[in-house]
């Protein structure tokens, strides 16, 4: 019956840390990424005075495994000339930077006019305005943007100049699984994106497999402890069984 009992609270054991393993490891849903509060100012061109956005021309989903799905939603700002991207990193890990590729018809999606960049809208207030081409962006931090993303490498793709380049966020962008405060990110770019990547493959944070690990070591140590039991066990066992000599 004990052994029952043991074997009763060993699969117990197993089953509660691979619960907690699942449970912490699972990406959560991708949040909205609205790009919302941007008003384009009277001298964008194409657009009525104070044309008020309610989402990203584009937002790249990064996911666990570090693939990238472009969801691609037309906006005022599209029509613009320019493109409004969002960021959400779901992917488990913080990420470093994004490797942007643009569409073969493209102008070149880091063609940028000056007077269509992202530091032209109502948003300059809170941008750092600093870099080359007014359309790196930063991180989104509840609510609020926070330093100036970096655009590096720029050269050809796809056959176009100007058409692929690596943007370097800020700082770590993080995972919407372990800080949903920063996960999110927000630049523009001349052209919509066909594809993007991620380079290195972003790693789970490291409380995931903390939590996890855990759980499996405290599963060796009680089996350990069962096997040591039993081992003793059976030695008595035998010593009381063996024959007394007068």
């Amino acid at each position: 019956m004990f052994a029952s009992l043991a074997r009763m609270a060993l699969g117990f054991s197993a089953l509660a840390a691979v619960v907690l393993g699942v449970t912490v490891m699972t990406p959560q849903t991708a949040q909205a990424v609205t790009c919302g509060g941007v008003t384009l100012p009277a001298n964008f061109p194409n657009l009525p005075n104070g044309n008020a956005l309610a989402g990203c021309s584009t937002v790249l989903v990064i996911n666990p495994g570090g693939s990238v799905t472009v969801l691609h939603n037309n906006n005022p700002f599209t029509n613009s000339g320019d493109v409004l991207v969002g960021v959400v990193n779901n992917s488990g890990g913080s990420v470093f930077d994004l490797f942007l590729t643009g569409f073969a018809a493209s102008n070149g999606i880091f063609n940028i006019q000056s007077s269509e960049a992202l530091c032209a809208t109502s948003l300059a207030p809170s941008l750092a305005c600093t870099g080359a081409t007014g359309d790196e962006g930063g991180i989104v931090v509840n609510g609020h943007i926070v330093g100036q993303n970096i655009f590096n490498g720029i050269g050809i793709g796809n056959g176009v100049a100007l058409n692929f380049g690596d943007l370097i966020f800020s700082s770590l962008l993080g995972s919407c699984t372990a800080t949903p405060a920063s996960c999110t990110a927000i630049f523009a770019l001349g052209a919509d994106v066909l594809a993007a990547s991620v380079s290195p493959i972003p790693v789970p944070e490291p409380g995931s497999f903390a939590v996890f690990g855990s759980g499996l070591v405290g599963l060796i140590l009680y089996r350990r402890r069962r096997q040591r039991a039993a081992m003793r066990m059976k030695l008595q066992t035998q010593l009381q069984l063996q024959p007394q000599h007068s």
